[in-house]
């Protein structure tokens, strides 16, 4: 069912059965959101997928790029630094935090409840070292 109300980002997809014109039943994926990644990363080398992955979720997206990064490097052979390897998890749990303080000020947004979603965010900005300005 389309198109999607602005509000909910494209994140939500209805999956409807119809008697004609009635909805008789409506199946909802919620956090459904296709961009056609695979596609784009087809045009190009591993190395222009980075800012693909980059954009797939915008408050942790180095998750995502860590995610590639495994994957290249698995495909290739190839064996990064110890170091390398714990930064990755401390950014990524980092990131997780950050996903997890601004996921429900998001859910508050979309139900209404737009400072919710103002302060979450603003929380969300911390554990990432982007502090808000006073």
């Amino acid at each position: 069912m389309g198109p999607s109300h602005p509000a909910s980002h494209g994140t939500i997809k209805f999956n409807l059965k119809l008697d004609g014109e009635v909805v008789v039943d409506c199946d909802v994926e919620v956090g459904y959101l296709h961009r056609a990644f695979e596609k784009m990363a087809e045009q190009g080398t591993w190395n222009h997928v980075v800012p693909y992955t980059d954009r797939l979720n915008y408050v942790s997206p180095l998750i995502n790029n860590v995610g590639y990064a495994l994957a290249v490097e698995k495909l290739c052979g190839i064996q990064v630094p110890e170091r390398c390897q714990y930064l990755r998890v401390i950014m990524s749990e980092i990131s997780r935090i950050a996903d997890h303080l601004h996921v429900p000020g998001m859910a508050a947004t979309e139900l209404g409840a737009m400072t919710v979603g103002f302060s979450a965010r603003r929380g969300a900005r911390v554990p990432v070292g982007r502090h808000p300005r006073p």
